[in-house]
Order: structure tokens, then C-alpha cells, then sequence
């Protein structure tokens, strides 16, 4: 009776392990184990719908890139790693700077004080990689000169993997700076204003760092709205109560769409300063104006 038992149990093993191969893929290979299908890309609605042709050069210059790292990161991050010229950035961050995905500066600012290694650095034991060192960074940037350094550290990554970003880097910490500039009591929501402009980039395919005119929204989310954008930090300037003047900029006139005659507010650019509105500035990246009101 007991060889019979454990005859079936062998024979119930055995169309267990037949179930499971047959779930696991339609086609059996020639040892009997399964081979998965390929995905058929004209299957999928959005490689039907593709219209990287138009967009921006330089966007459809960076998902070149991006589709292109994506298809096997762990190579693409070998090759950075083992180039003579590769940047001194913690390691850990190398999968999201070719990834495109948002990269925390806070890592890029601790890394450069740390003494115990690059935290998130990958180990491969056998066919499995482990990542090390996942605690949160022990170091925050404060103020202008920490997001400053860091920035600078990070963009040479990203400029090295996207080289042809490299102008929209170096606008865009000029423009960052020039806020950081103008809100001197705040540098809290210029920091909060910028990782929130740089997840909805990782987020989307059509933003450009330098078209700041489509974060308007964040931008009054986090300088123009009261108690709001995640900060502490307070402005000290007053919106004037019965017609006086004010020394704000008038945020409907970077708009385009200040029809008050005479208005309260000073009409002058965000970024540059000019007499022209934030919508038809061509210096995005200057060095920035005062805080804007809107009316």
C-alpha cells in the first residue's frame, strides 16, 4: 500500500509541476520548460498612437535615449560606470538618471558627505542583485547653496547620459537661483517649488525644465497661495488693502492678462526683471525677479 501511495504522490508532483509550466507559458520548450511569448508591440494602442514626431527635438531626442536605457539599464549603467570620464555621483542614483525618473537631491547632497560608501548601491550575488544601504538620506538641503551643489552634481549626471540636455540644465539653475535669489526668507518653498516641478517632468514625456509657463500652477501653489505648497515659510510682503502701490509683480500681467489701468502691481518679468511678461520672455533662466502677487 505504501509504494502505491507514494506512487501517486509522485504522480500528483509531477502534473503539478505540468500545471504550473503550463501557466507560467503557452509554448514548452524543447527540455519541456516554458517559453514565454513576446509582447506584440502593434497590439498596443499607444505604440499605434506614437507621435514623437511632435514634439519638441529635444523631448524626442531625450525618449530616444530613455527607450533606449530602458531596454537593458543594468549594461547602459556598466559602461557609464567604467568610462574614464564618469561622473562622481553616488551610484545609487545612476538608475533613475537613466530612467528619467525624479531623483531626490536630498541623496546627491548626503552622498557627497558620506564616509560608509554610495547608499543604494547594487550587489549581485548569483543571479540576484541586492540593493544596500536604502535608509534615508542623513543630510536635507536648507538653503541656496545646498540645492546649488547638489544641482550641479546631478545635472553633470543627466548631462552625461542626455548630453543634449545640458543647455536646459544649466537654464534652469540659473532660473532656480535667481528664485532662491528673490525669496531669501523662504529658500523652503523655492526647494519644495522645484521637486515639484521636476516630478511632474519624470512624470510626463512634454515638459521641458525651461518652459516654466506650465508650472504656473505649482508656481502659485507654492509662492502665491497662502498656508499652501508644503512650507513654512512666510512672506513678509502685503497685498495693499484700498489702492496703494505695491512692490510685487502683477502675476496676471506674466500671464498675458493684466487689463487694470492703472495697476497696483508692478509689471515686470518673473525670471529676467524686463518690462515684458514671464509668457513672451525669451531668458526664462535670468536671474529672476521679485515675488509675484496675483490680483
Amino acid at each position: 500500500m505504501r509504494g502505491v501511495e507514494e506512487a501517486e504522490d509522485g504522480q500528483d508532483a509531477e502534473e503539478r509541476r505540468t500545471i504550473k509550466r503550463g501557466r507560467e507559458g503557452d509554448d514548452p520548450g524543447i527540455d519541456g520548460e516554458p517559453v514565454r511569448k513576446k509582447i506584440d508591440l502593434t497590439l498596443l494602442p499607444m505604440y499605434r498612437t506614437h507621435d514623437a514626431d511632435n514634439l519638441h527635438p529635444d523631448l524626442a531626442l531625450t525618449l530616444q535615449h530613455k527607450e533606449n536605457y530602458l531596454r537593458d539599464i543594468p549594461t547602459a549603467k556598466h559602461f557609464i560606470l567604467t568610462h574614464p570620464d564618469c561622473p562622481e555621483v553616488p551610484n545609487g542614483i545612476w538608475n533613475d538618471v537613466l530612467a528619467s525618473n525624479y531623483v531626490n537631491l536630498d541623496r546627491v547632497f548626503s552622498g557627497h558627505y558620506s564616509l560608509d560608501g554610495d547608499p543604494g548601491d547594487i550587489k549581485r550575488i548569483g543571479d540576484f542583485e541586492v540593493i544596500s544601504g536604502g535608509s534615508k538620506p542623513d543630510k536635507h538641503i536648507r538653503d541656496k547653496g545646498d540645492w546649488g551643489g547638489a544641482w550641479d552634481t546631478y545635472s553633470e549626471a543627466v548631462a552625461f547620459a542626455y548630453p543634449h540636455r545640458e543647455p536646459e540644465l544649466r537654464s534652469y539653475g540659473k532660473y532656480i537661483n535667481g528664485l532662491f535669489s528673490s525669496l531669501p526668507t523662504a529658500p523652503s518653498r523655492v526647494i519644495n517649488y522645484d521637486c515639484a516641478v521636476r516630478t511632474r517632468l519624470a512624470r510626463g514625456n512634454r515638459y521641458l525644465l525651461t518652459e516654466v509657463a506650465k508650472f504656473n500652477d505649482l508656481y502659485t501653489l507654492h509662492f502665491i497661495a497662502p498656508g499652501l505648497g508644503g512650507s513654512t515659510s512666510r512672506s513678509t510682503s502685503k497685498t495693499p488693502r484700498s489702492g496703494g502701490r505695491s512692490n510685487d509683480i502683477c502675476r496676471r500681467f506674466n500671464e498675458g492678462k493684466c487689463t487694470a489701468d492703472p495697476c497696483r502691481y508692478r509689471h515686470r518679468c518673473f525670471s529676467c526683471g524686463g518690462d515684458h511678461g514671464l509668457s513672451t520672455c525669451n531668458t526664462p533662466s535670468g536671474s529672476g525677479g521679485a515675488r509675484g502677487q496675483r490680483k
